[in-house]
């Protein structure tokens, strides 16, 4: 308790001491705090700016990987599309010629019945 009875006085003398060392604010100090204070707006500001300068591009670049996607996608879907129907009539084809083989082979054998095809010969 005689420990504290001594810090109290000793630490509001320090305190007095401390705020009456210190002179008021001259008007010179006032305009040097106040320019620091606009440098310092200046610089937030222009911060924000390249920031939505930033902003702004990232924008732009993604719109136009954007449009550029949406092209690729429908040329895909064009090529896919031709695609399916080249398939389509590669089957067709494959069919009819298969049964045009068929029907020759067939022919062939009503038509010729001594004569024997080689099996190696006819390609299906």
């Amino acid at each position: 308790m005689k420990n504290r009875a001594i810090y109290f006085p000793m630490g509001f003398a320090v305190m007095m001491l401390t705020g009456c060392a210190s002179a008021p604010s001259s008007t010179a100090d006032f305009m040097r705090g106040n320019v620091a204070e606009q440098q310092e707006q200046i610089q937030l500001k222009k911060e924000i700016a390249n920031e939505w300068d930033r902003g702004a591009s990232l924008v732009k670049a993604g719109e136009k990987l954007v449009k550029k996607g949406e092209e690729q996608i429908k040329s895909a879907e064009e090529e896919l599309q031709e695609g399916k129907v080249d398939v389509e009539q590669g089957n067709a084809k494959i069919t009819e010629g298969t049964n045009i083989m068929q029907d020759s082979e067939k022919r062939f054998y009503e038509s010729f019945p001594a004569i024997e095809l080689n099996p190696d010969m006819i390609k299906k």
